[in-house]
């Protein structure tokens, strides 16, 4: 059972195989787990540690320190507030790197799965454009051939195609006995296993020939004139080899027996009542079997109703391609999707980080501001401390 699922599988996935070998990019199931979702995580910074850290500088500062010396501070924090946005852009430009070569990876088999479901989708078009062609032949909408009309067969094959399935099979079984004995009269020495190669071969050309005959003639009656004179073909040549076969059992008798015409010298008198009565049994076994065929032939097998059925299988087998394209290429745009997600959260994140960055310094600047004012207590000394910061990196105006 693996193995014929494993067949299958591969049966089903020939043409991603063949893409594959023409140098396409291997395919992914739809059903695969999604891929895992990277999120823009900068270094956070030890605010609790800086805090502590500018608080002890304020404590020495204090008592020395006046409106000359107020930006002392300001600069060393002004250092730790860049070295904070060099770290969170080099983290961020590197997961840029890294999110803008999955989303380069998934694109190429992005175009791949558009070309391959745009095809199949033209196909699955197709598929319905049969189907319903065939069901309005079936259905008698078509009128240029009215005579195939025949709505009932749309919900499926009636229960008397079975029956004829078995008819035809016991009928099978009885062409081949009957063949069998007429090989082993002309052939007693040949192989079991060429006449059996031969019987079988005998059995199904007269069983094919029977049933082309009904089928044909279910074909004439809906008003295709040309099928006439295969009918009459099938049944000269059906005809033919079964009264051909009947003729050698009358003629040869039963195995074992010398036969009753012997060339270049005299003929022996013939059973004729035995000799009769066995081919006659051979020839009314042959046509009945062959009755049984034509008429399964003619009453079971509908071509519109067989277009039908093909258009149906076809569509089918098309949808559930196209169901499994179509999957597959809503995978790989949700992954491109996500990707692209990633890299506008990242930068709103990484903004985000560097205004977080940028409060906390201006807020280290502000504390050490409100400590010194609440230590000297003096406005003549803390005047300077409330002017903007001096960032020494600026390029100050003129």
């Amino acid at each position: 059972m693996r193995v014929f699922q494993t067949l299958r599988r591969w049966w089903l996935r020939r043409r991603d195989l063949r893409i594959t070998g023409l140098g396409g990019m291997p395919f992914q199931e739809a059903h695969a787990p999604p891929p895992p979702r990277n999120s823009f995580r900068p270094t956070p910074v030890d605010r609790a540690g800086h805090l502590v850290l500018t608080q002890s500088y304020a404590d020495r500062l204090a008592p020395g320190t006046d409106e000359l010396t107020g930006g002392a501070l300001d600069n060393l924090i002004n250092a730790w507030h860049e070295t904070w946005q060099h770290q969170a852009a080099a983290e961020y430009a590197g997961f840029q790197v890294e999110s803008v070569v999955r989303l380069n990876t998934i694109e190429p088999a992005l175009a791949q799965y558009e070309k391959s479901d745009a095809y199949l989708q033209r196909r699955l078009a197709d598929a319905r454009t049969a189907v319903d062609s065939a069901r309005d032949r079936l259905a008698g909408q078509d009128p240029a051939r009215p005579g195939f009309a025949d709505p009932p067969l749309l919900a499926g094959r009636s229960p008397a195609t079975f029956l004829h399935v078995v008819a035809l099979v016991m009928a099978a079984g009885a062409d081949a006995a009957a063949f069998w004995q007429v090989m082993q009269i002309l052939l007693a020495d040949l192989p079991p296993m060429a006449g059996a190669l031969i019987v079988a071969g005998l059995t199904t050309t007269a069983l094919y020939l029977s049933h082309q005959i009904g089928v044909q003639a279910r074909e004439a009656s809906a008003g295709t004139k040309r099928r006439i004179r295969w009918v009459v073909l099938c049944f000269l040549v059906w005809l033919v080899l079964g009264v051909g076969a009947a003729a050698l059992r009358y003629f040869f008798g039963d195995a074992g027996e010398p036969p009753a015409i012997v060339i270049g010298g005299p003929a022996a008198a013939p059973d004729l009542p035995a000799a009769l009565g066995t081919a006659g049994v051979f020839l009314a076994l042959y046509l009945a079997t062959g009755l049984v065929a034509a008429l399964g032939g003619y009453l079971t097998t509908h071509p519109a109703r067989s277009d039908y059925a093909r258009a149906m299988r076809n569509l089918r087998t098309v949808t559930e391609a196209a169901a499994a394209s179509s999957a597959r290429l809503s995978r790989a745009q949700s992954e491109r999707t996500q990707y692209a997600e990633e890299l506008r959260e990242a930068r709103q994140r990484h903004l985000a980080e560097m205004g977080t960055r940028a409060a906390l310094a201006e807020e280290l600047k502000q504390m050490v501001r409100v400590h010194h004012a609440a230590y000297h207590q003096d406005p003549s000394a803390t005047n300077a401390m409330f002017q903007s910061d001096h960032r020494p990196h600026w390029k100050k105006d003129p």
